[in-house]
């Protein structure tokens, strides 16, 4: 299993949030999963993908019926009760830095 908060902490460390890092952040663990994957090692890869051309670029990586996407839903009352960051707290009360929000 491939965990965004883990890649963080070791093979990504040296990337923030702002969109150009987390895109960088996404292509690494992708390039991890496409070589475990090539090994024959069944790769689980937990990220946040906010953004179309980053998946399609993740789906690219792997062979036809070699990647399967999954997408969940959740409202945001869940999220914030699941908050073990304490992110839509910052959020709510304004002290959330910049380099957390997203262009949609």
């Amino acid at each position: 299993m491939l965990d965004g908060d883990a890649l963080r902490q070791g093979l990504c460390k040296n990337l923030g949030f702002w969109v150009e890092d987390r895109r960088e952040n996404i292509r690494r663990a992708g390039e991890v999963a496409h070589m475990l994957v090539d090994s024959g090692v069944l790769t689980l890869a937990a990220l946040i993908t906010p953004f179309e051309e980053d998946r399609t670029a993740l789906r690219n990586l792997f062979q036809e019926g070699r990647y399967l996407e999954m997408f969940c839903n959740s409202s945001l009352e869940v999220c914030e009760q699941r908050d073990t960051k304490g992110l839509y707290k910052k959020a709510r009360s304004g002290d959330l830095d910049d380099r957390y929000w997203l262009p949609l």
